[in-house]
């Protein structure tokens, strides 16, 4: 009974550890993707404003 629940947390573990993972990845892009569209284009930050 109690190996069951360890290994239930085990795995939401592991779960939530690649989620988070895959979610830093995710923003890492977006900052990336950010920087070099405002590098790009000048009136790019206006616009977002």
């Amino acid at each position: 009974m109690v190996s069951i629940m360890l290994e239930i947390l085990l795995y939401m573990g592991l779960l939530l550890l690649y989620v988070g993972i895959l979610t830093g990845i995710y923003f890492l892009v977006m900052l990336i993707v950010d920087d070099v569209g405002e590098r790009k284009h000048p009136y790019y930050k206006e616009r977002r404003e």
